[in-house]
């Protein structure tokens, strides 16, 4: 998918009011702050904010602003330390510092007195979870990269290892759960195993089904979405076996030249399988998610209605879709795919970022990915240099959106349930780009 406009995380967050260039700086009384933009610090790091009282005209004689108040409150609600410095031969310019010790939406108030105006916003604070893990450079690109226990790299249509190509699909998709690497092409499905040296054959299933649209893929288990039909695959120890296909669309459907996408989209929970169908084929246009239930070896329509849901899909996973809500009001929610149906769980506002429609890259989950190129300080003194690559997670217990910053200095970022990577900013000392970095995303915290 497309990286979002860029966000603005940054260390010295500028809350600004538009100053004119006066030989002396002065406010009119009565004057507003202006609402900030959201903006984004790290967890356990100190932020400094700078705010500028607002400012309309240039009389010597209007009243200034005399002091600077602050309030800022924490995800809990309770409050968040924060200092205020204020000088009054600089009575237009103040500074909060603060350090967050909790990942989520900080709010913040403040206010010049007696006169200047009041700010108040929002500032997300995420999780530095950089140092979790340690980036690898792959010496070709990837829209599509998964990667196997014993450390294949299935890459597009190619599985790779050590910079080489072991095996070559023109025609697959491919899909990886543990050491299995699952190849789906117009006529047929082969299931290999990583023994850490080759790709070894375990199962060939023939089908007519043509191109797939979507998949989920276990070990012993491939549920494969094509443009009529959906089927289940199953590995039972010595060979493939398929328990029937069952159509889930109308045979006519094709979307407008230039869009792209695929037809549908699939999520599941426990032997509940969910469809979303791409609006544009859809007769009322609508966006929704269909049920089916596993009965003897196969999915089926159940009677219980579909599930409708407002925006655009933005990344999806086994257990839910990431919907942009709206781009005007830049909402972005994870609904969580249940045997009840798609429940809304939590929505992460997030101004200024401007994402675009999924563009699928054959991959079996897709996570959005928020890109900022604000400068901000890491973790043991390290600089961070733009962009960064910053994930939305969600977090069941407590029900919410956080952010957890990766790595920086990357482009064309993208992300899966268990990788994030993206072509390196940073050349090698002959002048040649430096690859694809890849992560491995670090495990979701208890």
């Amino acid at each position: 998918m497309s990286p979002g406009r860029p966000l603005s995380p940054f260390w010295a967050l500028a809350l600004l009011v538009s100053l004119p260039a006066c030989p002396s700086p002065c406010v009119s009384e009565g004057a507003s702050g202006q609402s900030a933009p959201q903006e984004l610090v790290l967890v356990g790091l100190p932020a400094k904010l700078t705010l500028m009282a607002g400012v309309t005209g240039c009389e010597p004689d209007e009243t200034l602003p005399s002091s600077l108040s602050a309030e800022l409150s924490g995800p809990d609600n309770l409050p968040v330390e924060v200092r205020t410095a204020f000088n009054p031969a600089s009575p237009t310019v103040g500074t909060l510092q603060f350090t967050p010790m909790q990942a989520g939406r900080h709010h913040l108030f403040a206010a010049f007195d007696p006169v200047g105006g009041i700010v108040q916003t929002d500032i997300h604070a995420a999780r530095d979870r950089s140092t979790e893990t340690q980036p690898l450079t792959l010496p070709f690109g990837c829209d599509s990269l998964e990667r196997t226990l014993k450390g294949a790299w299935a890459c597009n249509s190619s599985v790779m290892r050590d910079g080489s190509a072991l095996r070559q699909f023109p025609e697959g998709r491919l899909a990886v759960a543990g050491d299995v690497v699952w190849v789906m092409d117009p006529r047929q499905i082969q299931r290999y195993e990583d023994t850490g040296t080759d790709l070894e054959l375990t199962g060939t299933w023939p089908h007519t089904e043509g191109a797939v649209e979507s998949l989920l893929a276990t070990p012993t288990e491939l549920v494969t979405l094509h443009a009529q039909t959906v089927q289940r695959i199953t590995f039972d120890g010595t060979g493939l076996t398929s328990g029937g296909t069952t159509r889930w669309a109308p045979t006519t459907g094709t979307l407008p030249p230039g869009l792209g996408g695929p037809k549908a989209l699939l999520t599941r929970a426990g032997d509940t399988l969910g469809i979303t169908l791409n609006p544009l084929l859809s007769a009322s246009f609508s966006n929704e998610v269909c049920p089916y239930t596993l009965v003897k070896g196969r999915f089926e329509r159940t009677p219980a209605a579909c599930s409708a849901f407002n925006g655009t899909v933005m990344g999806f996973e086994p257990g839910g879709l990431w919907i942009q809500e709206s781009l005007s009001t830049q909402m972005l929610s994870f609904h969580e795919w249940t045997e009840a149906g798609l429940i809304p769980r939590a929505t992460l506002s997030l101004s200024g970022v401007q994402t675009f429609p999924l563009i699928p890259t054959g991959q079996p989950t897709v996570v959005p990915v928020l890109t900022s190129h604000q400068s901000f300080p890491g973790s043991m003194g390290r600089t961070l240099h733009p962009p960064h690559a910053l994930m939305p997670v969600y977090e069941p217990g407590q029900r919410r959106i956080v952010l957890e910053y990766l790595n920086s200095g990357l482009i064309d970022t993208r992300a899966s349930a268990t990788l994030l990577w993206g072509r390196s900013l940073t050349v090698t000392p002959g002048g040649a780009p430096a690859g694809l970095r890849v992560l491995s995303r670090p495990p979701a915290l208890p």
